[in-house]
């Protein structure tokens, strides 16, 4: 199949040089060229009065290419000075050698213009060669100066030199481009079209192959742009597209990153790649369904960032106990090795496994938390089976929160998963448990085989009462929180009461001692939580607690039959030692709605 003509578009800076120009490519039927004559102050005008993007390439001669390429976003090629065009304009000057003359051109060329001057033995006395002129008013000032103070009676030079001599009634010789030239620019011109076409082929290839392929995928630049996409055009695209761009700095910082997106009706897995094209970046974005926890009335699944854990991680670097360990967990557990946290309820065992993802190298893969408490079977079995399951996924970091807290048939099936399926290769796999594991395996509140899978290094979080100064570091951000929910604002707490609330031995852990905060805060009289107020609150913690079944007598009836009811639950709860199965047995509801209320005092 033919190829069509190249589209050239010439500017000729006087008439001769369009004549030739024409005559050059009058038999090159590969060539389609269109020759407008400008001086070099009507390049602008013309190329404006042009559609230039019907043209593959431009050419022109001397400082008229350097003014196009200022004004089109075609390549421009320049026709230059050949050695024989000056030896052709030296000759016809030798004929007035009694004249003094000057060589003026925007061309830089003085080295060769001396030496054919010289091999043509002109005089340096009578031929003067100044530097080449980088303006048209530069130019103007060198002729005028060479004339009234050097005395050159001859002019030779390009068009802009002739035309300044002329209009100043001086005499002027002008050194023409040769078809020797022109063929060498026409050349040049023909292997720019060349390229580009093939790059335009080539590019057109790709973009076949990447809107026929399966793969969902997005392109994006560096500065938000969106440069491809073979999606729909439907608003959870462009929700995707917004995320990318949200990504975009961790993604040119650290190479590649993958997160989760979740839409109002679906979640998908986005996996970026920093590509570089040039001087540009882009991220360059696969686009898969993620495991479906929509459909789930519960919170047992969640996807995280690193971004969202970072309060997390900010409490317990300002927890010097516990900050010394994440260090040790980079070193004992790098990689995907298993980490297994270990403790009383309520003492930031997930605050600290959020804190562990967020200080690995893992961090700029998703985070996938799994609350063993509020799965059932069928959400345990979609888990263990759905094809899109992150367990059979690479690159998350997924934290089994409350592990002894599953059946333990479902803790066998899930050690058979791990164990057949590798996933402690391909995941990095955080579980925490309520207690130490030489009590819970023999008391089968843990599976051996489970533990065995999941147990590659372990860490110890010590009760509340045992690390006073992770109870300043709650109490601190905690504060803060109130402070930006509450409509009062308190300055702290004076230094006794901070001391009573630190050493007081909190039996429920973090959740009671944020209710307990969450008190004082409210009932505070000043800008700063008092001893006296401190003392009285825990005075009340102090007393006995009532007899199981006789609760009623002791809780507060105020408010609506919600927050009655998330009384009466808490309260059952600190009767049976915050064992959320015996409580529901008690209170004859599911798990998951003492979960639901516990969750909502934290």
């Amino acid at each position: 199949m033919p190829k069509d003509p190249y589209r050239i578009l010439v500017i000729a800076p006087y008439e001769g040089f369009a004549h030739i120009f024409s005559r050059t490519v009058q038999n090159r039927p590969d060539i389609r060229a269109d020759i407008y004559s400008a001086p070099l102050n009507e390049i602008e005008n013309v190329l404006k009065s042009i559609d230039t993007d019907q043209y593959e390439v431009v050419i022109c001669r001397g400082q008229s290419a350097k003014e196009a390429a200022r004004h089109v976003r075609r390549p421009v090629v320049t026709v230059e000075f050949s050695p024989i065009d000056i030896l052709r304009g030296l000759e016809l000057a030798s004929l007035n050698r009694e004249k003094k003359m000057a060589f003026v051109s925007f061309f830089e060329m003085e080295h060769i213009i001396r030496l054919i001057a010289e091999f043509m033995n002109f005089s340096e006395a009578n031929f003067i060669i100044p530097p080449a002129p980088a303006t048209s008013t530069e130019m103007e000032e060198i002729i005028l100066r060479l004339h009234d103070i050097e005395g050159v009676e001859l002019f030779i030079g390009d068009g802009a030199c002739t035309r300044c001599a002329a209009q100043y009634g001086f005499e002027h010789l002008l050194i023409t481009s040769g078809p020797e030239c022109l063929e060498s620019a026409i050349s040049q011109a023909v292997e720019i079209c060349e390229m580009s076409r093939a790059l335009v082929e080539r590019n057109d290839f790709f973009r076949t192959m990447l809107s026929e392929t399966d793969a969902r995928l997005a392109i994006v630049s560096d500065q938000g742009e969106s440069s491809y996409t073979n999606m729909p055009n439907t608003q959870v695209t462009a929700d995707i597209i917004r995320s990318i761009e949200k990504h975009l700095p961790p993604i040119m910082h650290h190479g590649r990153m993958r997160w989760v997106y979740r839409s109002d009706t679906s979640a998908y897995k986005i996996q970026a790649k920093s590509i570089a094209c040039g001087d540009q970046h882009y991220a360059l974005c696969v686009i898969e369904d993620a495991f479906d926890i929509i459909d789930q009335k519960n919170s047992s699944l969640k996807y995280r960032e690193a971004a969202d854990v970072q309060k997390d991680l900010q409490l317990v670097l300002a927890t010097p106990s516990l900050s010394r360990l994440l260090p040790d967990i980079g070193e004992k557990a790098p990689g995907t090795t298993p980490l297994i946290i270990t403790g009383s309820p309520g003492t930031g065992k997930i605050s600290f496994a959020r804190a562990a993802y967020a200080y690995s190298p893992l961090r700029s893969g998703p985070l996938l938390e799994i609350d063993c408490q509020g799965l059932d079977k069928r959400s345990f079995q979609k888990l263990l089976n759905e094809d899109n399951s992150p367990l059979f996924d690479q690159g998350f970091v997924i934290i089994f929160k409350n592990l002894d807290s599953l059946p333990i048939s479902f803790q066998l099936q899930l050690a058979e998963v791990i164990q057949s399926m590798e996933l402690t290769r391909r995941n990095k796999i955080i579980s925490t448990v309520n207690g130490p594991l030489n009590s819970l395996v023999p008391a089968n509140l843990l599976s051996s085989d489970l533990a065995y899978e999941l147990n590659g290094y372990s860490v110890h979080i010590p009760e509340l009462h045992e690390s006073p100064e992770l109870a300043l570091s709650v109490a601190r951000q905690y504060l803060n929180k109130l402070n930006q929910e509450l409509p009062k604002q308190l300055a702290g707490f004076e230094p006794d009461a901070l001391d009573h609330l630190v050493h007081f031995h909190w039996d429920f852990g973090i959740p009671q001692y944020k209710l307990a905060i969450k008190q004082l805060a409210l009932s505070a009289a000043g800008q700063f939580i008092t001893a006296e107020e401190v003392r009285s609150v825990l005075s009340e913690m102090k007393e006995s607690r009532p007899a199981a079944g006789s609760i009623g007598s002791s809780i507060d009836l105020s408010g609506d039959l919600e927050s009655i009811t998330h009384r009466i639950v808490m309260r059952v709860l600190e009767e049976e030692g915050m064992n959320q199965s015996q409580a529901a047995r008690r209170l004859n509801v599911s798990r998951m709605t003492i979960w639901k209320h516990l969750n909502r005092s934290e």
